[in-house]
């Protein structure tokens, strides 16, 4: 795709959203994943719509965040999207687009490294092996939280 007619847009089957501490949880129920979203590659996801271009999804971007965001600190954020399968379609980081040497600067205004943490999620049998807070307990592995009350024998 060209840089300027490039839309993306992101994948909302089989994926919740919920906003947690500041930052955007999305499960996906279909690989069992979670991933943690920065707040500005949030705003990235969020506004992946199919009708922004990258050239409109720097400015939006820029204004949200005050910070000066160029087309290729966008094609950065959306190639970390993509590897992760959070966005619709494919789409190729154009090679006049000088990437590499932006990655440390980007990590100061989240679209960088860290700004996408992965996590595997339990099956539900694994989910189910655990004991809620205030469930009767005599060792802390047996609670969800990892923590037994041993006094009380209730899992905190």
């Amino acid at each position: 795709m060209a840089t300027h007619s490039c839309k993306p847009e992101k994948r909302t089957r089989a994926l919740l959203s919920a906003e947690v501490a500041g930052e955007l949880v999305l499960l996906d129920s279909e690989r069992k994943r979670g991933f943690a979203l920065s707040p500005t590659l949030s705003l990235l996801w969020k506004h992946c719509d199919g009708a922004h271009t990258v050239p409109s999804l720097a400015a939006i971007i820029a204004k949200k965040t005050g910070h000066e965001i160029e087309e290729a600190d966008i094609w950065i954020g959306l190639q970390k999207l993509q590897k992760k399968r959070l966005l619709e379609g494919k789409f190729e980081i154009p090679e006049e687009l000088d990437v590499g040497s932006r990655r440390r600067v980007l990590k100061h205004i989240g679209l960088g490294a860290g700004a996408l943490v992965a996590m595997l999620l339990p099956t539900p049998a694994q989910a189910a092996t655990c004991f809620p807070a205030g469930h009767p307990c005599t060792q802390g592995h047996e609670c969800c939280t990892l923590l037994c009350d041993i006094l009380n024998n209730r899992c905190l």
